[in-house]
Parts: C-alpha cells; sequence; structure tokens
C-alpha cells in the first residue's frame, strides 16, 4: 500500500535510483527531481552494500555511498561522480 509513496520519497525528492542495468544497487544515480517544490530534504534507504543516504538544501547537497557502489550525482546539468565509501558535499 505504502510502495508508491516509499518510490516516490527515494527516486523524485531524495533522487535515489539505480542505473538500469544495475542489480543490488551497485550503480546508483543521485539526482533529486523535486529541489525547486521541496527546498530541503534528508533520508537514507539501506541497502545490501550499506545505506545511501541524501541530504539537501537551498545552498548545498550531501550524498554518501557505500564501499562497492559506484555513483553519480547529477545537479543543475553538472555530474559528479562520487567514489565508492565516500561522501560528497557539493
Amino acid at each position: 500500500m505504502f510502495v508508491a509513496v516509499s518510490r516516490y520519497l527515494f527516486e523524485y525528492i531524495l533522487g535515489i535510483r539505480q542505473t538500469e542495468h544495475s542489480a543490488g544497487f551497485r550503480q546508483v544515480v543521485i539526482e533529486p527531481k523535486c529541489r525547486n517544490l521541496v527546498p530541503s530534504a534528508r533520508g537514507h534507504i539501506t541497502t545490501l552494500r550499506g545505506e545511501i543516504s541524501v541530504e539537501y538544501g537551498a545552498e548545498y547537497i550531501e550524498v554518501s555511498v557505500p564501499r562497492d557502489t559506484e555513483a553519480v550525482l547529477r545537479v543543475s546539468g553538472k555530474e559528479y561522480p562520487i567514489p565508492p565509501g565516500e561522501t560528497v558535499r557539493i
């Protein structure tokens, strides 16, 4: 019953989604779609590899990914690679 709500929160507000050919969140794209409607958000999803977390406000976005996870952050038409096991703040 709440799957649609959870999916919306993770994929659109936080922007966490797997790439098309990824399994188990091995490759993810972080691209919050609702930053103009939701000015700040914070959350995480727990995967088999560990926790993927996103926090953003009007002036920043911070993303953490677990080891063994390839990630890219897409913000304002730019892409920022996130090294496995690292936290990036832009």
